[in-house]
């Protein structure tokens, strides 16, 4: 593939992406008769956003590209990015999601202050486009359908729109059978940064959580618990890197100290330096177990392979040969998942997939980029540098699979 001038067309496409975001922050610093729900389809609508976040990530991918030495198709790209954008737009609609006109200002706002990178992800920026359409008090199955909760302050709870409780307000409820909690089985009733927790007089209050990190010798005794009645917000030590929180020498609260180092006196409580074991009560450099012998990682044995908790025995297997548990193939092959059998790698620019009739991983340098375009996909092995400009213009989000 031979090199063409993409920083012509760069730079035309970011002085095309800073005008239409330039656009868009003027109207959405301008637009003053915006609903109060801030839920409308105006002058910042989601076909300008949408364009805008298009041109971004073009611009992003032309970088891609130029680091492959070729050509990026910028009208293919915009065309491609700006209908998976929509598209995702329209599926949160069908989850009663609607367009939000202040965070679409946001979603501009970063977008005209971050230079793209190679690959472009918006990294949350844009996250905020689209918020909850259901009121207080409305049923919901799911916080993101209630207006506002991207803020912290509304949640689903009890199957309707809810404010959350504010630091001190009271949180005596448990999870309820219909599952309105977190992924952490802690109902959604405190707002975002606090907890509900209990107070010395047995009452369930929201209290806010903090860390604080302390130096060596600083004093990194937990919070008292139960915490005092009227308690708004906790701050929790936490001992900065290298050290761990032990008793203070006179045995007086604990406070920040160093890991030991090697040849120090160690225990459960008494934790080594990173690359250290504790050994017979002193930190040590770890002795490789021998085949047999219990792990918990291939560091730990000497043949570098752990497996099921026991240090196995390395043997490498050749081309053609078998590949169970327990054997390895040589540089270059791969043990293939259905024949288990070392098979050859497949070099540059020759096919690849992970199909059971058809399944051939590339070169450890490679990726398998597949073209969607076609039915079956087909996959080439390519450079990274090549599959993240191509992905520019991919009609699929799936990630390519090395092997």
């Amino acid at each position: 593939m031979g090199k063409i001038d993409v920083a012509t067309r760069r730079t035309a496409g970011a002085s095309a992406t800073v005008a239409v975001l330039a656009m868009l922050f003027v109207v959405a610093c301008s637009d003053a008769d915006l609903p109060a729900g801030g839920l409308t389809d105006g002058p910042l609508g989601r076909e300008t956003v949408a364009d805008a976040i298009a041109q971004w990530r073009c611009d992003g991918f032309a970088t891609c590209c130029e680091d492959a030495g070729i050509e990026l198709d910028r009208a293919t790209c915009l065309e491609v990015q700006r209908g998976k954008r929509l598209q995702k737009w329209s599926k949160q609609e069908a989850f009663r999601f609607g367009f939000d006109q202040e965070g679409a200002a946001e979603c501009a706002r970063a977008l005209s202050d971050t230079t793209p990178t190679c690959p472009p992800g918006l990294a949350g920026m844009c996250g905020r486009v689209f918020d909850g359409i259901l009121e207080l008090g409305e049923p919901c199955t799911r916080k993101r359908q209630c207006r506002g909760w991207h803020q912290g302050r509304v949640a689903c709870i009890d199957g309707r729109c809810a404010q959350r409780r504010a630091p001190g307000d009271d949180c005596a409820r448990v999870c309820d059978d219909a599952g309105n909690c977190s992924g952490r089985g802690v109902c959604d009733l405190c707002r975002t940064g606090s907890r509900c927790s209990t107070d010395e007089a047995g009452n369930q209050r929201c209290v806010v959580i903090e860390t604080r990190t302390v130096g060596e010798g600083g004093n990194c005794h937990p919070p008292q618990q139960p915490f005092p009645v009227g308690t708004e917000s906790i701050t929790k030590p936490e001992c900065d890197e290298g050290l761990w929180c032990g008793p203070a020498s006179g045995g007086d609260g604990e406070v920040c100290r160093p890991l030991v180092s090697r040849g120090g006196r160690c225990g459960f409580f008494v934790p080594c330096e990173p690359e250290l074991v504790c050994s017979d009560g002193v930190c040590a450099d770890p002795v490789p177990q021998t085949a047999g012998e219990p792990c918990s990682s291939d560091r730990a044995c000497a043949s570098a392979r752990c497996a099921a908790g026991i240090c196995a025995t390395r043997v490498i297997a050749d081309l053609g040969e078998a590949c169970p548990d327990g054997r390895e193939c040589a540089d270059g092959l791969f043990c293939h998942p259905i024949d288990v059998r070392c098979t050859r790698r497949a070099p540059l620019g020759q096919p690849c997939a992970f199909r059971r009739d058809f399944y051939r991983a590339c070169a450890a340098d490679l990726v398998c980029h597949f073209d969607f375009t076609v039915d079956p996909a087909e996959g080439r092995c390519v450079t990274p540098e090549v599959d993240r400009c191509l992905r520019a213009t991919q009609l699929t989000t799936a990630h390519p699979r090395s092997g």
